[in-house]
């Protein structure tokens, strides 16, 4: 190894001759064996007094990240800054300034730094760093609106439609928590221009319309959405209750049909479908719709999945869900719930007359 001294010594005798380039080749000598900050940067000086400036910079990169990785944030951070005055569009110092910044919860700063080395990545035609750069921006600040909607048009400008789209949604989706649903309606509509096919956007929408009481608007946007979606449960089932609040029963019961093509056994579905039943006066029917939920219940050991449905029949057909329920409690050999539910028959019974039956 050369001596360290000596090296130092003939590199300050090339500086004093004005032999500059001589003088880097023995400071590049000793940093190569013992990589530095200091040096780097005092390379980096040499560099830029011999006129050589993009090497310089280089060698600045390498103090800034020595020091960065040594801890030395502030040096870091100066030593970008340097960067910057000779260079004020190097996106590698402008990233870093932002990343210490934010480090530091300088959060302002560093937006305005990343916001710098997007604008200069724009121009060098990097698009997926661009990219990159304002998701960082918008983890720092992700209820910023209007920061927001600027990223989403510079995305639109660049070409990323996918990514626009989903901050669109961003805002919209704020906005809609906000209870401001004229704004949110505005970017949910934006979100369609750009991805037409959004199913989350459809169902939004008809929630807008819904809770300004307009549900013939919010049936509508179901509709499209259900076109698009047709196999989407959620979906089908949101608009068969937008349409039985409408007394709309014939396509409410079309829409539940589908689902139980679907999923036979839906419960949300059959109960749905029994609640028309009973509104256009066939119990019977809507009986049927509960029977093979609650066989399959049975079945598989589903004990008290089969009795809350049944307790949630009630309203419905108090009688006949009250002997199931008792059937089903004699068979779990539960008597307590026996008791308490021959009662509750019996007071059905009174209730409407029938004495005999409630005695017995």
């Amino acid at each position: 190894m050369s001596d360290k001294a000596n090296i130092i010594k003939e590199a300050q005798k090339y500086l004093a001759r004005g032999q500059i380039d001589k003088a880097i080749g023995e400071w590049e000598k000793l940093v190569k064996e013992s990589p530095d900050g200091n040096v780097f940067n005092t390379i980096g000086d040499l560099y830029l007094k011999s006129g050589n400036k993009k090497t310089a910079i280089d060698y600045y990169h390498k103090a800034a990240s020595f020091f960065k990785k040594e801890g030395f944030s502030l040096k870091a951070l100066a030593l970008y800054k340097k960067i910057l005055n000779i260079n004020p569009t190097d996106s590698t110092s402008l990233i870093s300034l932002g990343e210490l910044n934010e480090n530091k919860g300088l959060m302002t700063d560093a937006i305005k730094f990343y916001l710098a080395a997007a604008d200069s990545l724009t121009k060098e035609g990097k698009k997926e760093d661009v990219l990159s750069i304002y998701k960082r921006i918008l983890n720092i600040s992700p209820t910023n609106i209007p920061l927001r909607n600027k990223i989403a048009e510079i995305f639109l400008k660049e070409g990323f439609l996918s990514e626009a789209a989903d901050e669109y949604l961003s805002i919209a989706n704020q906005y809609f928590e906000n209870d401001e649903y004229d704004k949110a309606e505005s970017y949910y509509k934006k979100v369609l221009e750009i991805k037409p096919v959004f199913r989350e956007v459809y169902v939004s929408l008809s929630e807008i319309y819904k809770k300004s009481n307009d549900i013939l608007q919010a049936i509508t946007y179901l509709e499209e959405a259900v076109n698009l979606f047709p196999a989407d449960i959620d979906i089908l089932l949101r608009l068969s209750n937008l349409l039985i609040s409408n007394e709309k029963y014939e396509k409410a019961k079309d829409y539940l049909k589908a689902v139980l093509e679907i999923e036979p056994y839906n419960v949300k579905a059959r109960r749905l479908l029994a609640d028309v039943y009973i509104k256009e006066g066939y119990k019977d029917k809507a009986w049927e719709q509960y029977l093979p939920v609650l066989d399959e219940m049975l079945i598989n050991e589903k004990y008290e999945d089969a009795i809350n449905l049944l307790k949630s029949f009630k309203d419905i057909d108090p009688v006949e869900t009250s002997k199931r329920l008792i059937s089903l409690y004699m068979q779990l050999g539960e008597y307590n719930s026996i008791v308490e539910e021959l009662n509750s028959l019996g007071d059905i019974y009174m209730r409407e007359g029938q004495e005999r039956e409630a005695l017995n």
